[in-house]
């Protein structure tokens, strides 16, 4: 019988900067990227709350079944941005998946969860609403 195991690493989820503001911390914002429902006296736990939500939220909502005959750990890297109104958009996706075929079906769910995010606070600069990139791992082993 076939197992699949999702692994989101939190730790690596980016929440960082677009264009000449690129090399912000997060630690130098106002505010950093919210999640929806996410509350917090200060930017590290609004951090960590969206870290926690998106991460769930990717788990709940990305179709892992295995109808394409992978095996073993498929690595995927999602790129993409969130807009000064919060939403997700210019998705990317990496992987290690040679067959393109199948690399395009998993592209295509990964867009799919995408569309599905609800929409962020976004984050905050100098009393301005900025853009930011949201790149993070999804790990799915197949057993």
């Amino acid at each position: 019988m076939k197992k699949l195991i999702l692994l989101l690493f939190i730790p690596l989820v980016s929440f960082s900067q677009i264009n000449e503001q690129s090399k912000l911390n997060w630690k130098d914002l106002d505010r950093v990227l919210v999640f929806p429902g996410c509350k917090g006296d200060n930017n590290e736990e609004l951090r960590k709350c969206s870290y926690e939500k998106f991460s769930n939220f990717v788990i709940d909502n990305f179709n892992w079944r295995d109808d394409l005959g992978l095996r073993g750990l498929v690595k995927l890297r999602v790129f993409s941005k969130v807009d000064t109104m919060g939403n997700i958009y210019d998705f990317r996706v990496k992987s290690n998946i040679a067959e393109i075929n199948k690399q395009e079906k998993i592209n295509k769910r990964v867009e799919r969860m995408l569309r599905k995010v609800p929409s962020f606070e976004p984050a905050i600069k100098d009393g301005k609403k900025i853009e930011r990139r949201l790149n993070f791992p999804i790990n799915i082993k197949i057993k």
